[in-house]
């Protein structure tokens, strides 16, 4: 049974125990809250950290952390980058290794080319061993079962070969499509112009006749001339040869390879000294000579005389010397021998030639 006062004192008398209740007073573990809470709050304030400046350092932090995270993200994401280009820089060094393999697998025909070609010059130094080089290299040879023709490209051999070019042309021969596109600018046609072989003098026996009778009557065509000691020169004749006569101002001599070093030149026809008819002024064809360039029916000296013993040149006498290098300029000396002549036809693309 309960029982009330004025004072608010509850009285539980089936326990025998009497709980009161005071409204000015506190209970006592209350009271033990309020005072550790008080405590706390004095520290925080003799450290310099209420309870808003203890929130806002929370906060911090945890931005803090989150930035770390981010971060964390960062060296992921680069990480991750790092191994996909350490895949693409491994792949590039196979990739290397797979073309130096290639590399070295054209190299070694190229190596090969170059040790046959310091053992021919080497040869060639030495005139005992001359069959050898011809057996071993097939320039110009027939073999039995096998006739055809090998000789080592000039082309290659001025790539690979550091001598002289009149050195190797003095061994190998002349090329003739070198020298094709500054040839056809000389000639200066306004056509399209095609070259075709008609005689070379090594496969002839240097034979006048055998020049006569492929070189006749084909119309404009060009000579080159080898000598014994590297000069390479020529001349362009406008007309057929024959026996007489011929040609016109469009006739050229000229020089592609000789002692003094100078560059492939053209020397025009001195018109000032003849007072012939243009299709009489140039190149006799003689019984006793192959090509002949600069000589007029007046008489005189040839420029250039080819025959098949000891040939001569007197350059310049019927043409013009525009280097001013006189007498030894296609040759060493006015005599010479022609290790080698080679005579193309020049055609006219839309021409047609009947042999």
């Amino acid at each position: 049974m309960e029982q009330k006062n004025r004072n608010n004192i509850t009285i539980n008398n089936n326990n025998n125990n009497i709980f009161m209740y005071n409204d000015n007073k506190r209970c006592s573990f209350c009271r033990e809250d309020n005072e550790k809470l008080q405590k706390e709050n004095w520290l925080y304030k003799k450290l310099g950290c209420a309870n808003e400046q203890h929130r806002l350092l929370i906060s911090k932090s945890e931005e803090q952390e989150n930035k770390i995270q981010q971060g964390k993200q960062i060296i992921h994401g680069l990480n991750l980058k790092i191994t996909e280009l350490q895949k693409e820089k491994d792949k590039a060094i196979r990739d290397g290794e797979i073309l130096q393999k290639r590399i070295n697998e054209l190299e070694t025909p190229n190596r090969r080319t170059s040790v046959l070609l310091k053992k021919s010059i080497e040869l060639q130094n030495s005139p005992p061993a001359a069959p050898a080089l011809a057996h071993a290299c097939n320039c110009g040879k027939q073999t039995k079962g096998n006739k055809k023709k090998h000789r080592i490209p000039l082309s290659v051999l001025l790539f690979l070969n550091p001598l002289p070019f009149a050195k190797i042309v003095k061994k190998y021969g002349i090329d003739f499509w070198k020298y094709k596109p500054m040839i056809t600018e000389w000639i200066n046609s306004t056509k399209p112009l095609q070259f075709e072989l008609l005689y070379r003098a090594s496969q002839n026996e240097n034979s006048i006749q055998g020049f006569h009778e492929k070189c006749d009557r084909q119309g404009p065509t060009i000579t080159l001339i080898k000598t014994t000691e590297g000069d390479v020169f020529g001349g362009y004749n406008s007309k057929s040869w024959g026996y007489n006569f011929y040609g016109d101002k469009r006739c050229f001599i000229f020089t592609l390879i000789n002692k003094h070093n100078i560059p492939p030149t053209k020397y025009m026809y001195n018109t000032d000294i003849t007072n012939y008819p243009d299709e009489q002024c140039v190149h006799p064809s003689l019984s006793s000579c192959a090509p002949v360039f600069g000589l007029n029916p007046r008489g005189g000296s040839a420029d250039i005389c080819i025959k098949s013993t000891e040939s001569f040149q007197s350059f310049p006498t019927n043409y013009i010397d525009t280097t001013n290098v006189g007498k030894s300029t296609l040759t060493r000396s006015k005599f010479f021998t022609v290790q080698d002549y080679e005579v193309y036809a020049v055609i006219e693309l839309n021409m047609i030639r009947i042999k």
